[in-house]
């Protein structure tokens, strides 16, 4: 552009210059005067420099507030140099195509058992083997009985043993394969620290299923020979599902049992006149498990403040903390109660034979090890109306069972029928 162009670049509401080879492109310059209405709402500024037959080049700057001082790294620049972002409630739904995977399998480690059910839900569409642990301490036990896994995504944060330490753990024993850190603070995110600590790459969590679908296909599909993929592809149709935003019963239960697991945490320490180091590091993994047990329930507003109370523990604003907790806490309970199912004690088991006859299945089933056939039999006892007694002992068992915790499956169960309970 000429000096006489760039000086009414921006001086009226719609410039066109060239028009004899712009003529039949409709709203043709309209594009500048819209980003610089945008750009002068933001109280920003653009610069142009032009030279004819060359080119142009634009500078736009808009003023931001420094959100910390930590460093995003090169890899979470890069995602956000390509506006690659967390999918948030209300966006539209990406389509993916899901490539099945029949030959792989994977352990996903986290402390929430919403977590792992929304996990779950995912990596099944893959038709992976899909195992889950709720400890650092319970993933190491697989790994010590010989389970050996093409990728282990294992949450950073954790009671007890955190992922870093367990992934330590795991590197001092020999594992080789892949570990994928899920993590809650994207933008925080460190690939170099997360490297150095021996992890083969980190998924945001709420989980971004662009970036899982990305991982599974590079650590487990891309490594297969091409008889394997032939095989696979042969057999199994790509399934294309669109994500949802949905909220299944499931889910429900599993974040109901979470969320009454950080009420009791989190009264606990606020209840305390001096709050110590250890207590604030509970507090912390507790408001952590719930900001992402609230995004996946779509309770967005109170995820966010639970992301704010997380904050305030790692810097241990005690301060912050005692303000407000209870608010957090008062506004938990009401969704609690909201997704509470209203107990009808008057209802009475419609088939208690049958209910015997289901439970007795599920008794030998976890003696073997087996969880379709418990999967079935629960699927089965969903079809009847049973008692609130019996609809708590069916979801211990969901618990349970999520966790692969067989023996305390088997031990539930016989200790109702021994009891006479039902």
């Amino acid at each position: 552009m000429t000096r006489e162009q760039l000086n009414n670049l921006f001086e009226k509401e719609y410039v066109r210059y060239n028009l004899k080879h712009n003529k039949s492109i409709e709203g043709s310059g309209l594009g500048l005067n819209i980003v610089y209405s945008f750009v002068d709402l933001m109280k920003g500024n653009i610069k142009v420099k032009s030279k004819p037959q060359k080119g142009s080049t634009f500078t736009l700057r808009i003023p931001q507030k420094i959100a910390g001082d930590a460093l995003i790294g090169a890899e979470t620049a890069g995602r956000m140099q390509n506006f690659e972002f967390v999918k948030t409630s209300g966006e539209k739904p990406n389509t993916i195509k899901h490539t099945p995977m029949p030959y792989g399998s994977v352990l996903v480690v986290d402390d929430a058992e919403s977590n792992l059910y929304v996990a779950k839900g995912l990596l099944a569409r893959y038709k992976l083997k899909v195992e889950t642990a709720d400890s650092g301490y319970a993933s190491l036990e697989l790994v010590n009985g010989g389970n050996k896994y093409d990728i282990i995504f294992m949450d950073h944060m954790m009671p007890d043993m955190d992922g870093v330490e367990t992934t330590r753990q795991l590197l001092a024993l020999g594992y080789e394969d892949p570990i994928v850190v899920l993590t809650a603070n994207i933008v925080m995110a460190q690939e170099e620290v997360y490297s150095k600590a021996g992890f083969a790459g980190y998924i945001s969590k709420p989980i971004d299923t662009n970036v899982l679908d990305k991982t599974l296909m590079r650590l487990i599909h891309d490594k297969q020979p091409p008889d394997v993929l032939a095989a696979a592809a042969q057999n199994n149709e790509p399934e294309i599902v669109e994500d949802s935003n949905a909220v299944s019963a499931e889910l429900v239960a599993s974040f109901l049992r979470d969320a009454t697991k950080a009420i009791e945490t989190l009264n606990n320490v606020i209840g305390r006149e001096d709050i110590s180091g250890g207590q604030v590091k509970m507090y912390t993994i507790s408001t952590h498990a719930m900001k992402s047990a609230l995004f996946n329930i779509n309770e967005t507003e109170l995820s966010s403040l639970a992301g704010t109370l997380e904050d305030a523990g790692h810097k241990n604003d005690t301060a912050v903390i005692k303000a407000k907790t209870p608010h957090f806490l008062e506004l938990l309970v009401e969704v609690v109660k909201k997704l509470s199912p209203e107990e009808d004690l008057s209802i009475e088991d419609e088939d208690p034979a049958y209910l015997k006859e289901q439970l007795r299945v599920i008794h030998d089933a976890s003696t073997a090890y087996n969880k379709k056939v418990i999967k079935k039999a629960l699927t089965n006892l969903g079809k009847k109306t049973w008692s609130k007694k019996t609809n708590d002992i069916i979801s211990e068992i969901k618990g349970h069972l999520l966790h692969s915790e067989f023996e305390l499956i088997a031990k539930a169960v016989d200790m109702k029928l021994k009891n006479g309970a039902v």
